[in-house]
């Protein structure tokens, strides 16, 4: 079977004419149509719990099945698969929540686990989880370079499912770093220190001292500022 993990919507048309019946397993269970996912979804499939990436629709013939096409996450792994249902299909939903929290602290063990660092992060939930302010999540379940700059981060929000499971995070696309030292030779484009201890490449005017904005995603130089 395959199960739906989201926060509650449910159509009033189907709850109303009892097509689907909702029933409580874990948090919040009801159901809604295959043709109702919707990218953020999560999905139970044998088990295993995936995010909705991507839908799409297809049919299996002029007169044959129609089914809404599933691009899928898998929420521990990172990895990508394909999957389908039918459109009519009833797809058991559960509610998930997003919580609003502030980093606290990084520790790595300077160990790479598949181009992730390994270790854990740690951080402040603005709303307890299960009676828990503070969360621990293994950094290989986060985003990287991105995590680097934690410390700059002025937004973060968690997603939970099932009460308790956290499944992803959310973080500001950008922060501002200081540059604290010139790793060129001359006036030229080339790699710079900032605050942090990260290297970034950067175009000749920036120098020692400036402000740059930089994309978390992938550490791409964007502008040089004079706003902290």
């Amino acid at each position: 079977m395959l199960r739906a993990l989201r926060g509650p919507r449910v159509s009033n048309f189907f709850s109303s004419a009892g097509l689907f019946s909702p029933r409580v397993i874990g948090v919040r269970d009801y159901k809604v149509q295959g043709n109702d996912l919707r990218k953020g979804d999560l999905v139970d499939i044998k088990g295993r719990v995936l995010e909705v990436v991507k839908t799409g629709f297809c049919k299996t013939g002029a007169r044959g099945t129609a089914y809404t096409q599933l691009e899928l996450r898998d929420v521990v792994t990172g990895k990508k698969k394909e999957d389908r249902v039918r459109t009519n299909e009833g797809v058991e939903c559960y509610s998930t929540e997003i919580k609003e929290a502030s980093f606290l602290s990084l520790d790595l063990t300077g160990k790479f686990v598949q181009g992730k660092p390994e270790g854990t992060a740690t951080f402040e939930l603005e709303d307890e989880v299960e009676g828990e302010d503070e969360v621990t999540i293994s950094a290989d379940r986060l985003p990287w370079p991105a995590m680097y700059y934690a410390e700059e981060f002025d937004e973060i929000k968690l997603s939970f499912y099932d009460e308790d499971k956290f499944y992803n995070i959310k973080v500001p696309d950008r922060v501002t770093v200081k540059v604290t030292k010139s790793d060129r030779i001359g006036n030229t484009a080339g790699t710079v220190t900032i605050e942090n201890g990260r290297k970034i490449t950067v175009p000749a005017h920036v120098k020692e001292g400036d402000y740059i904005v930089i994309k978390t995603a992938n550490e791409e130089y964007m502008t040089k500022t004079s706003n902290m």
